[in-house]
């Protein structure tokens, strides 16, 4: 698979996309591998051959679906056995202009009904604000979604996370009376910050920590390219600590949790202080006595994103400015992971761990694929 793995743009597309990422995941990733001979302009291509990587397994239904306030795509396994109703995850990415599901569908196959949550852009496109708010009212929303559908267990739910969706999915399950049995958070933070704050349920406003001029760089390199960056673990000073000065400092409500919560320290995040976000927390949380809830996992090779398994690891993203309304610039960004061995083996150990850890909690009895099952 290493060859795969260390897949990398090609120079004319670069630029603009230079991570490998599979927006329709209704269709696969198409392979052709080569064996040419030959000095350069003169090759001869001895073999080749073509095969597919599947996101969206074949007994697995993509829906586009309004839950209250809430918009996302539910990814719902057909019936097998006695499995219904079925146990359903809320899948929370980060602040993207365009919902990434690879992961959720990918969940999805191991027979759990997964809605992949689309906070940011619906927000986004109804206010022209820098700053938008995550309506609490969304996520109960959500809630009283699947207590109405026939195939969904309102008493097996649980919570998947990742960049800024960590900081969602910890205040909606500390500030929210939720049904929620067990959660995950990967590469992210719990403090309100970037532009997105929180409405509590009385309508009362949470500001994120700012401005965002106070922890984001942009600059040009000598070849023309734009660049932006956040103020990281390697930085001297990150956001958090620049946060934490701020009077608006909201954090997640330690105290509150719980259930079992799952959480992925990643050592070479480049983007975001994740790693000091996420041993902050667990600290946090022992002192609140929630110790006995947490597990907690280091991963040493990865960057910002953990991909789902076998997926080309790319150290370099694009995206766009997002303190900027109108015709925002794409810049790019370093996200770290540039030891893509020891990666590949954090993406092959987080996703075991993820599957297993929701099939403990979540209680799954029905097999619909084997081969990541712990014995």
């Amino acid at each position: 698979m290493g060859l795969f793995l260390a897949m990398e743009p090609v120079p004319e597309v670069a630029h603009k996309y230079p991570r490998l990422v599979k927006w329709d995941v209704t269709t696969p990733f198409s392979y052709t591998l080569e064996l040419i001979d030959g000095d350069e302009g003169q090759e001869k291509v001895l073999t080749s051959t073509s095969f597919e990587r599947m996101f969206l397994a074949d007994y697995v239904e993509r829906i586009p679906v309004k839950m209250g306030e809430a918009e996302g795509v539910l990814f719902l396994p057909k019936q097998r056995g006695s499995s219904d109703p079925l146990p359903f995850i809320i899948d929370i990415r980060g602040l993207l202009t365009n919902l990434v599901v690879d992961r959720a569908a990918t969940l999805a196959s191991h027979g759990f009904a997964v809605f992949a949550f689309d906070y940011f852009m619906p927000s986004r496109r109804k206010s022209q604000e820098e700053t938008v708010y995550m309506d609490s009212q969304a996520f109960l929303g959500i809630i009283d979604f699947v207590k109405a559908h026939p195939r969904l267990d309102e008493n097996r739910i649980g919570m998947t996370s990742s960049c800024y969706g960590g900081a969602m999915m910890l205040h909606a399950a500390t500030r929210l009376d939720l049904p929620v049995k067990c959660m995950v958070a990967a590469g992210f933070v719990d403090i309100l910050c970037v532009n997105v704050g929180w409405k509590n349920l009385d309508g009362s406003l949470l500001e994120p920590a700012g401005p965002m001029s106070m922890y984001l760089t942009t600059w040009t390199d000598e070849n023309g390219k734009s660049w932006l960056t956040l103020k990281s673990d390697t930085d001297s000073e990150n956001f958090i600590d620049l946060a934490k000065k701020s009077q608006s400092a909201n954090f997640c409500l330690e105290e509150n949790l719980e259930c079992p919560l799952l959480l992925f320290a990643h050592a070479d995040d480049h983007h975001i202080p994740s790693l000091k976000a996420t041993t902050e927390l667990r600290d946090r949380l022992e002192k609140a006595g929630k110790g006995h809830l947490v597990e907690f996992e280091l991963l040493p090779g990865t960057g910002h994103f953990l991909e789902v398994p076998y997926q080309a690891i790319n150290t370099i993203s694009s995206l766009y400015d997002p303190t900027t309304l109108q015709s925002p610039k794409l810049y790019l960004t370093d996200f770290g992971g540039s030891d893509t061995k020891q990666g590949t083996k954090d993406q092959v150990f987080a996703w075991r761990k993820i599957v297993n850890f929701f099939r403990k909690h979540l209680d799954v009895k029905e097999m619909y694929r084997s081969d990541w099952i712990s014995s």
